[in-house]
């Protein structure tokens, strides 16, 4: 509302009180026609009213203030250019000449016959005009007591309306109607020349690039959403720093509120909070802070299995009407009695496409195939048990096939199943695969994750065989050989991922796998294991015989993982330098060693693959403490394209080696270096050497004299997300919803 209306509603209000709104002994005739302030009768409708400066006439019409970078303003004229310097000259002349006018018409009235009028006027309306009189001269005097330097366009436009309204009002008293035309004027004249001051404050704006120009809401969508997943390492969920961004974005313009909102609502994590979800259903239920329209937004919701949370979670289905992704994720003990609540969730998310339910207790499957049963659009599926040693507090049976086979039946447009410690029936591994491939025809990726110990690869076999549609396959702790012999895996041209981690492997079936899977992009193979049970070994039986069967088939590779395998008596360089020869666009090599592996890289084998490392990109050496400084130095001179280098574990380097570093690798943005002998000066020269690097990772308590700079340094080694069973899974799923529509 602006200043004149803030004043007519002011007058208004206190006018109410009296005075029979007649037009003759009213001397505020600009009341509404037909009716008066005080409800008397109406005044002779022949009589014209005087329209004044306080009617929206003058001044609704005003535009806004404009701050200095106010976003979606559109610039009327840009003719005016020419004119910038003239205009301010007209607008200081016309504020000279107002002056003038005022004070010839202040000298006027002192100097006029006061007795000319006959009447004096009711007490009521001398009240009226009392109050206003007295409220325009606080104001104006408020305005006045502004430094002059001080005065932004706003205020010098309230200072100026105080006085137009005394000076109207003094010509009202006086009965002289031509000097109330000429207030009504220079009102007028006042008005255009400060639109055309803000036509050229908006021009000025866009010339010093303070002008933030609108743009589609689809636009700021994408913008928001890189600053929010892309900002360093694109974490999930977003940190602490990159939520005020975009809450201080949501408050920039109202064009900016809507999809920064969007955005910061799409994952809301309450499982690390259990007592906040309460107060988020409450405020959701009470439009209390407005979540009740930011609580439409969400997208993915993550909550504690707990009693309370599981308990309001039946009345937030009703505010988060658009959610498309529910986790459920058990964070500590939960009582005996938590997975019963789960049965008030059926029939609650009819249009839920992805359900995370981590560490559930197995007496409640029943329920999570009731809650499937009733989610018909459901695309992904994960369910986890905790872990064997864990005593349940209610016992229960494992999952039988019929109850795999309702639980498929209840999602048919299922694309991606993760299964982690839920027992499968060994001997009904073929009738449960058969069951998922008959109702889940668009299956794309599935992860069998440490399902029973008596689990053979048969289940790999028929998984293959039938399920033709499937992008990645993900393998974890089967260690049985197939039942059926001879292995027999049919074409699978749609496999872009295989990942098989402590699994039986022969040379036969990974020679199978290599001639079925032409397209193959990613291949992880990790030898040695531990299970649940802590139990330790070496299931993976493949020799260099394996790798040359498949190395003339597989020409698609980008990223290969060969973890646990370099050395007697399973691989040789002769046999990845053959792999590598054949895939020249593998940019990803992970030779790690874990700690409990018995192979080991050589200086000799480094050598001999170091004509093939000129390609790469990311190289993992991870605990290979058998390598000299001279012969990684050799080797990394032919890998000058390497932008992330893992060197963890790796004790037997120096500074001599650290100093050289990016000089080998003059593109080097992460380095891991935990475990590396190497001093604060050595780390010192690094970092200001590295012009491209910005990750380090050192040990705890490593580096505390060092200048880090812009370099972000952490003391917890971890492996690339090229590397990373975990990272490459949620990869594809996240490809899954894109595919499928909806946000995970």
């Amino acid at each position: 509302m602006h200043f004149a209306s803030v004043l007519r509603n002011e007058w208004r209000a206190s006018a109410s009180a009296g005075g029979d709104g007649h037009f003759n002994n009213n001397p505020y005739p600009w009341t509404t026609a037909g009716s008066t302030a005080s409800g008397g009768p109406a005044h002779n409708p022949t009589s014209t009213s005087i329209s004044t400066p306080f009617d929206n006439d003058y001044y609704d019409d005003l535009p806004p203030p404009l701050p200095p970078a106010c976003p979606g303003h559109h610039i009327a004229s840009y003719e005016e250019e020419e004119n910038d310097t003239a205009q301010h000259k007209q607008l200081e002349s016309a504020e000279t000449s107002y002056q003038s006018t005022s004070r010839e018409m202040s000298a006027a009235t002192s100097n006029s016959d006061l007795e000319s009028v006959a009447e004096e006027p009711e007490p009521a309306v001398e009240s009226s005009d009392r109050f206003f009189r007295s409220l325009l001269q606080t104001c104006s005097q408020g305005f006045h007591s502004i430094e002059p330097a001080e005065r932004t366009p706003e205020i010098r436009r309230g200072l100026m309306a105080c006085q137009l309204g005394l000076d109207y009002l003094d010509a009202l008293a006086n009965h002289d109607d031509e000097a109330a035309e000429q207030v009504r004027k220079m009102e007028a004249a006042t008005t255009q020349q400060e639109r055309r001051l803000a036509n050229h404050r908006q021009l000025e704006n866009k010339r010093t690039g303070r002008y933030i120009p609108r743009l589609p809401a689809e636009i700021l969508l994408r913008v928001f959403n890189f600053a929010c997943y892309n900002e360093g390492f694109g974490t999930y969920p977003p940190s602490r720093s990159v939520q005020k961004t975009l809450f201080s974005c949501s408050l920039v313009a109202k064009d900016w509120n809507r999809p920064a909102n969007a955005v910061l609502w799409k994952r809301v994590n309450m499982s690390d909070h259990p007592g906040r979800f309460g107060r988020f259903v409450l405020g959701s239920a009470t439009s209390k802070y407005n979540k009740r329209e930011s609580s439409a937004l969400v997208r993915v919701l993550s909550v504690a299995c707990t009693d309370a949370d599981l308990s309001l979670l039946s009345v937030a289905c009703h505010h988060t009407t658009e959610l498309h992704s529910l986790e459920l994720q058990r964070t500590r003990d939960m009582d005996a009695c938590s997975y019963r609540l789960l049965q008030r969730l059926p029939n609650r998310f009819p249009s839920l496409r992805s359900l995370v339910a981590d560490n559930i207790l197995p007496i409640a499957w029943p329920d999570l195939v009731k809650l499937c049963a009733t989610c018909p659009l459901l695309s992904n599926l994960h369910i986890s048990f905790p872990t064997m040693t864990t005593d349940s507090p209610v016992e229960f049976e494992p999952p039988t096939a019929a109850d795999f086979e309702t639980l498929f039946a209840g999602i048919p447009f299922l694309q991606s199943l993760s299964l982690w410690r839920v027992p499968i029936p060994a001997d009904k591994e073929d009738a449960i695969v058969n069951s998922l491939a008959k109702h889940c025809k668009n299956l794309r990726a599935v992860r069998i994750d440490d399902c029973g110990r008596e689990l053979t690869m048969s289940l790999f076999q028929s998984m293959w065989n039938q399920c033709r549609q499937l992008q990645c396959i993900t393998l974890r702790m089967i260690r049985h050989p197939p039942c059926f012999a001879p292995v027999h895996l049919e074409a699978l041209p749609t496999l872009r991922t295989l990942l098989v981690d402590g699994c039986w492997l022969s040379d036969d079936l990974l020679g199978y796998i290599g001639r079925s899977a032409p397209n193959l992009e990613t291949l992880y193979i990790e030898n040695d294991w531990r299970d649940s049970y802590g139990a330790i070994g070496s299931v993976v039986h493949i020799t260099d015989h394996g790798i040359m069967m498949i190395a003339p088939h597989l020409r698609n590779l980008r990223t290969i993982s060969l973890v646990g395998l370099m050395g007697n008596p399973h691989l040789s360089a002769r046999s990845v330098r053959s792999l590598l020869s054949y895939n020249r666009n593998v940019s990803a090599l992970n030779l790690a060693r874990p700690n409990h592996a018995e192979s080991t890289l050589t200086d000799e084998s480094l050598l001999y693959l170091a004509p093939c490392l000129t390609r790469l990109r990311r190289l993992e050496l991870y605990m290979q403490c058998q390598i000299s400084e001279d012969a990684l130095a050799q080797a990394l001179a032919d890998a000058c394209r390497l932008i992330s280098l893992g060197l963890s574990g790796c004790h037997q380097l120096t500074d001599a080696t650290v100093g050289v570093l990016t000089q080998l690798c003059p593109f080097l943005e992460r380095l891991d270096m935990a475990g590396v002998s190497c001093s604060d000066a050595g780390l010192q020269r690094l970092i200001d050497a590295g012009k491209h690097l910005r990750e380090c990772v050192v040990d705890c308590g490593q580096g505390e004299n060092v200048r880090w700079g812009d370099v972000i340094n952490f003391d917890d080694p971890w492996s690339e997300e090229v590397f990373s069973p975990y990272s490459v899974w949620e990869k594809e799923v996240r490809r899954v919803a894109g595919l499928a529509g909806f946000v995970y």
